[in-house]
């Protein structure tokens, strides 16, 4: 699913929200949301962003670095990503 230029997927986790989460992110952080819960990827602007940040919906946990772009990490472009489609993460660690 998407909102703006935020990428999320439900996670079946549930794990509170910690002290230091936030709703700014790096471009491209990949990051667990609390009251999804889901994982979520802000590549850009969302409807709430302020200049040219990438803010999420809710404050956010970020747990690893990713494609800086959405186009680099496979998402397709326009923000057609809908409920039911399927995507993937994959570690790149060897």
């Amino acid at each position: 699913m998407t909102w703006g230029e935020e990428v999320y997927f439900d996670a079946p986790v549930e794990v509170a929200r910690e002290k230091d989460a936030r709703a700014v992110v790096i471009p491209g952080e990949i990051a667990y949301w609390p009251e999804g819960p889901a994982i979520a990827i802000g590549f850009g602007r969302t409807p709430i962003s302020k200049g040219d940040e990438t803010r999420l919906a809710r404050p956010v946990q970020h747990f690893c670095k990713g494609a800086r772009r959405r186009e680099d990490a496979g998402a397709r472009q326009g923000g057609d990503e809908g409920d039911g489609d399927e995507g993937r993460v994959k570690s790149l660690m060897r």
